[in-house]
């Protein structure tokens, strides 16, 4: 699409846009970078926290039990299938 857009423009203009457009691509690598970064960032604490056997429940803040969806936290007791009859 940046190769369209960057022929599109007449000669005369063609330098400041070129320029733009490179000063763009180069932004949005900057940030994809960051992005991967703090994605990585989060990730290992995630693993880090599952080493500790910390249930995957409370990492995620959600279990589903039967057909509905709870939030869960430290404070309360992950539901399971063998709890259904109380």
């Amino acid at each position: 699409m940046i190769s369209k857009l960057r022929n599109s423009f007449r000669p005369a203009r063609r330098g400041s846009i070129a320029f733009f457009l490179h000063e763009f691509e180069r932004l949005e690598f900057k940030k994809i970078r960051i992005y991967i970064t703090n994605t990585l960032a989060v990730f290992r604490n995630l693993i880090a926290r599952r080493l500790q056997w910390e249930p995957v429940a409370y990492i995620t803040g959600r279990k589903e039990f039967w057909v509905f969806h709870f939030e869960v936290n430290n404070s309360v007791l992950i539901p399971r299938p063998v709890q259904k009859s109380l």
